[in-house]
């Protein structure tokens, strides 16, 4: 589930195991050998945009990123990682 921000200055994904979810967000000037390491909360190349969503379907904006979980939440976050709005 990797997504392009809409001026594609930054790559979000998102990684699944088990019941632990992580969404990570990468300037596109740094993906060139990027590695990230499991289990890190931050470090300086990717922003955690949200740590408990499991990814089942997005898209993005002109603004932001609007995705949908498993448990059928629908929420908007920009690209730092704010929740703009949920629904359920």
């Amino acid at each position: 589930m990797p997504f392009f921000s809409k001026d594609d200055k930054q790559l979000i994904t998102n990684s699944c195991y088990f019941y632990n979810s992580i969404i990570i967000g990468v300037d596109t000037n740094n993906l060139n050998g990027i590695e990230v390491e499991s289990y890190v909360d931050e470090a300086d190349n990717f922003k955690v945009i949200d740590d408990e969503m499991r990814v089942y379907v997005g898209t993005t904006t002109k603004d932001y990123y609007i995705l949908r979980d498993e448990d059928e939440y629908i929420k908007a976050f920009d690209q730092n990682g704010n929740c703009i709005w949920r629904h359920f």
